[in-house]
């Protein structure tokens, strides 16, 4: 494939200069001119830049990307800060460093307002601001619908019945598109789309049912059409004009690559290196110009406040100097900024070490339990380690790094939040796991992810066979059948997270699911320990609490039940399930009082004019109608596990 033009970066300052003169006449550094862009920022989850055709990849079908970097700025060498969804998001809408920002995993850590997102700049100029997202991982309950008018994703909860937590390419545009169609010709705006596609699950088989080949690039290619839709529909409506467009991705994926079958854990440039566009606005006359240098897409906010004429105060927070700018003419620093990489996701899903590197100039270096180092020009895919002949190397770069994580301290930004039992089975869904907080992700006694790497895939495997036991229960009408039938599901599960334990004692994963799996084989004494240390662990994990009371009750301790499920129900009060189960602990107690008040909660639990709501009535009706009789019995589902297990 041929590719546009390279420049070097004092070639590319020479050449951005000449627009930087005509630029600052009509753009004020104090107040937006009338010629400011609008800007619309494009996010592809999960997606490697060595996988867009203009970055090289032979396979490739991404023609509008392609075509935005033809006729715009590409940077070879754009890494994100960090390879987890919500984490990256918000230091790509913040400009900051997840060790400022404070959002370090997904689903348990959300931006307070005394965040400020780039956003609230726009929208404090008069843009019109809207953000339209394809996962439930960036929901507007995690902070990040600060400063936009309009932020909309997939239906999460209706009903209590649970809704898909991802939503494809073709319906986040489609609801892009009805955003824009009242919008007037002259209106400014600050657009975020979010793609979602490329992130596993991927789809295996098109709508008539035909196999897909290669379904990463596939799912890739999908978000290219649907993006090109998109400004095709904006060109059509003359909303294109001076329409600045920056494309670039919150992480990429291993595939395999060091071991790590998706991402999360390793901070390799697999999952780092991500694409980064800048095309059109303030940038029209620049076409096909690429950008050698090492840079992050943290620094997106700095450099859009500079190409719209904002000034840096409007977020004072931020630290990164801008890419592009309109005053200097070109990339501000001749001698590139050390950038600051890191993933906790280890720490929060699997009580792993949390690894933290600097990237400068050609070389990275990843400190974990021990250090690593990378020459990036020599060996791109980091395969051999040359910490060992470079201890000079590996002394200037550690200093760099402690200065850097200085440089970048917390902003207290965020705050950690309790995660409902819907939350929970969303975040399973999208294939996230169970999340720790307590102690010092960087402590050097916990395990290095290099070396347990493999345990993903054991407890992916034990979960997969504790999930296949309980579809039992919705094919066999019994127990015994169930036993019959799935009772070796339940013993392979069980081996593998007692080797799991042998492994790493302190994987806050194991007291759970082999806790779950124990009780299921009617353990209780084995489980009921296991669940204990896992509620205790996870104090802000209703599920948790609700696992332990289902043991309890099935153990013959129904005041235990009655307690920690009470502990479920505080934490999270509006599901119904939990409600009921605590109605079925009450009666197996005889604490018919205590059963009735449940019951009015239960009902009241529901949506009104429900149908989930009328059954519930008709069942308490009958409840109630026992009762007096002396022929208490348990709620439906009180001894079951809570729906598809635990998390």
């Amino acid at each position: 494939m041929m590719q546009p033009p390279r420049c070097a970066a004092v070639l590319f300052a020479v050449c951005l200069s000449l627009i930087a003169s005509r630029a600052e006449a009509q753009i004020d550094s104090t107040k937006l001119g009338a010629d400011a862009p609008s800007v619309l920022l494009v996010t592809f989850d999960t997606v490697r830049a060595d996988r867009i055709g203009a970055y090289g990849y032979s396979q490739a079908n991404t023609p509008t990307l392609d075509g935005l970097a033809a006729r715009g700025v590409l940077f070879e060498s754009a890494v994100s800060a960090t390879p987890t969804t919500l984490p990256s998001h918000a230091s790509i809408l913040t400009g900051t460093y997840p060790s400022a920002h404070g959002v370090h995993d997904n689903g348990v850590f959300a931006l307070e307002r005394d965040a400020t997102l780039i956003s609230e700049a726009f929208q404090q100029h008069g843009f019109r601001t809207a953000a339209f997202v394809g996962t439930y991982i960036l929901d507007a309950s995690f902070g990040l619908d600060q400063g936009f008018e309009t932020y909309r994703g997939p239906a999460s909860i209706l009903e209590f019945r649970m809704h898909a937590a991802r939503r494809p390419a073709d319906e986040v545009i489609d609801d892009a598109i009805s955003w824009f169609e009242p919008l007037d010709r002259g209106e400014r705006f600050f657009v975020w789309v979010h793609f979602y596609d490329p992130h596993r699950p991927l789809a295996e088989r098109d709508a008539g049912g035909r196999k897909i080949e290669r379904p990463y690039d596939a799912a890739i290619s999908a978000c290219d059409r649907e993006l090109g839709r998109l400004l095709q529909f904006l060109n059509s409506r003359g909303l294109a004009e001076n329409l600045l467009t920056v494309v670039t991705a919150d992480h990429g994926e291993s595939n395999g690559e060091h071991g790590e079958s998706t991402h999360g854990i390793f901070v390799y440039q697999s999952v780092m290196r991500v694409p980064l566009i800048f095309s059109g606005g303030p940038l029209v006359e620049q076409k096909g110009v690429r950008v050698e240098r090492s840079v992050t897409n943290t620094a997106i906010v700095p450099t859009l406040l500079s190409l719209a004429g904002l000034p840096p105060t409007e977020m004072p927070a931020v630290r990164l100097d801008a890419l592009l700018t309109t005053k200097s003419g070109g990339i501000p620093s001749a001698d590139p900024a050390p950038i600051l990489l890191q993933s906790l996701t280890p720490y929060y899903n699997y009580r792993w070490r949390a690894l933290r590197g600097v990237l400068w100039r050609d070389h990275k270096l990843v400190q974990g339990s021990a250090p690593e180092l990378y020459a990036l020009q020599e060996d791109p895919g980091e395969l051999a380690d040359v910490a060992g002949k470079r201890s000079d190397l590996v002394a200037d770069l550690s200093l760099r790094l402690e200065n850097l994580v200085a440089e970048h301290a917390p902003l207290s930004w965020a705050a950690n939040r309790a995660v409902t039992a819907d939350e929970i089975e969303l975040l399973a869904s999208l294939g996230y796991a169970d999340h720790y907080t307590g102690e010092d992700p960087f402590d050097p006694t916990l395990p290095d992810p290099r070396e347990r790497i493999g345990d993903i895939e054991l407890i992916n495997e034990a979960g997969l066979n504790f999930r296949r036991w309980s579809e039992l229960s919705t094919r066999y009408a019994t127990a015994w059948q169930r036993d019959q039938n799935g009772r070796h599901f339940l013993e392979k599960a069980r081996a593998l997270m007692l080797e799991l334990r042998d492994h790493n004692p302190r994987d806050p994963t194991i007291p759970m699911l082999l806790g779950a799996i124990e009780s299921e084989l009617r353990n209780y004494d084995a489980a009921i320990p296991l669940l204990e240390q896992a509620a205790r662990e996870r104090p802000f994990e209703p599920e948790h609490c609700a696992r332990l009371a289902d043991t309890y009750a099935k153990a013959q301790r129904p005041d235990d039940a009655i307690r920690e499920m009470q502990k479920a129900i505080d934490l999270d009060p509006g599901q119904p399930t939990y409600h009921q189960m605590r109605i079925g602990y009450a009666l197996q107690a005889h604490k018919f009082d205590d059963a009735l008040r449940s019951m009015d909660r239960y009902i009241g639990a529901m949506k009104a004019g429900s149908p989930e709501r009328r059954d519930a009535t008709r069942w308490v009706a009958e409840q109630k109608r026992r009762m007096p009789a002396g022929e208490p019995r348990s709620a439906p589902n009180a001894t079951a596990e809570p729906r598809d297990g635990p998390r």
